[in-house]
């Protein structure tokens, strides 16, 4: 059984697990949702260069948000001393 915490709560995925996933999933949205575009513009244009337009910028747009997403992802912020940003549950539930 998964290690949880005191609550019995699952712990968070790791950061490797979310990009994981991320990963997986836009680089086939973005062939899948760009190149179904071009070929539905294809079909209604009657014309043959969309599809594989629609194909290379779906990957280069999925590659893109791949690098925000791993590469240029926001560390988070540290919080300031004398700033709340809430009341602290670990305190509350004995957690340390």
């Amino acid at each position: 059984m998964d290690e949880g915490n005191a609550v019995g709560r699952p712990k968070k995925p790791t950061h490797t697990a979310t990009v994981g996933g991320s990963v997986v999933g836009y680089l086939p949205a973005g062939i899948v949702i760009w190149g179904g575009l071009g070929k539905l513009l294809d079909n209604l244009l009657g014309t043959e260069y969309l599809t594989p337009v629609g194909l290379v910028f779906g990957s280069v747009l999925a590659m893109y948000l791949v690098y925000l997403y791993v590469v240029r992802r926001p560390e988070p912020v540290p919080e300031q001393q004398g700033v709340s940003m809430g009341p602290d549950r670990s305190e509350e539930e004995g957690i340390t």
